[in-house]
């Protein structure tokens, strides 16, 4: 049983999520924690997602114990801002951010409370698991022990930092947050419209906050052929983050007061030699970097 019972919001973010969206949806009404909201904000789907939504809606909402309410956007925005706007027409005190085909243990917000509070974190992850089984990588298990190591309590907040600069070993599918703490960090970067996760562990802990880790399986991530980090819009915003936090901040923000993010991500390979001492530097540091962290696992 939690501690305390502060509101909860689920915020899940959808896009042409026909196929997973219904189970995704009943993995949250039968959370043993009840102090929450579900908020649904599709990305103006092309496919049948916001039918099915709306069906589903119809069936559970008089009988749910938790309230349920939809935006559809009339036009795609992008993951980065179709998930901040649901964080921002969100109620509760803590935010639970989901994919549309993605599923949550029963216990999950139970004991992602329960964490936060004994252990004080504005910001944590959870494990997760990956399904279905033959899908998964090497890759992926790689990565999964890397989440581990970066979760270990004793790296500081300074060294969370320092490997963020370089990889991203946090699980977004088991990012849980203050939503007043993400506020004063002014939420996600809308300059990157596909990748709202990695700027923003990079603002939580190079402002002060520690992103804390709970080692329970409490999300179950789908791997599918038709993720966005398989898609070109995932690439371009890659490239972006790349000028933007790791190579030089300066640099891409002198080119920003003269053209769009959409004009450099068209142009990538010709704007990125603007870039070209800073990427040298970069690609010099990382290599040590990963020396370093080459007995991490």
């Amino acid at each position: 049983m939690a501690l305390f019972r502060p509101f909860v919001s689920i915020v899940v973010v959808t896009y042409n999520s026909a196929p997973y969206i219904v189970e995704t949806l009943n993995s949250f009404i039968v959370q043993t924690y009840e102090n929450l909201e579900i908020i649904i904000c599709d990305d103006c789907s092309t496919d049948e997602t916001q039918k099915i939504i709306d069906s589903w809606i119809d069936k559970f909402e008089g009988q749910s114990k938790f309230p349920i309410r939809k935006f559809y956007s009339s036009k795609n925005l992008g993951i980065t801002k179709n998930l901040q706007n649901g964080v921002l027409k969100a109620n509760g005190e803590w935010i639970k951010t989901m994919a549309g085909d993605d599923l949550l243990i029963p216990t999950a917000i139970e004991e992602l409370v329960n964490f936060s509070i004994r252990n004080n974190s504005k910001f944590s992850y959870s494990n997760i698991d990956f399904f279905p089984f033959e899908n998964v990588g090497n890759s992926l298990l790689t990565y999964q022990q890397n989440a581990v190591y970066f979760g270990k309590a004793e790296l500081s907040v300074e060294a969370q930092y320092e490997i963020l600069n370089n990889f991203n070993f946090v699980f977004t599918p088991g990012v849980f947050f203050n939503k007043l703490a993400f506020d004063s960090i002014e939420g996600f970067d809308l300059d990157i419209p596909f990748l709202e996760d990695w700027p923003l562990y990079l603002k939580i802990t190079k402002n002060g906050y520690k992103i804390g880790f709970l080692n329970r399986k409490l999300v179950q991530y789908r791997i599918h052929n038709t993720s966005v980090q398989k898609s070109k819009k995932y690439s371009d915003s890659l490239n972006i983050f790349s000028l933007k936090y790791q190579y030089s901040s300066s640099v891409y923000m002198f080119l920003r007061k003269f053209v769009s993010v959409n004009i450099i991500s068209k142009y990538y390979q010709i704007f990125k030699y603007f870039f070209a001492f800073q990427i040298f530097v970069f690609k010099i540091k990382q290599m040590f970097f990963l020396k370093s962290l080459k007995n991490i696992n």
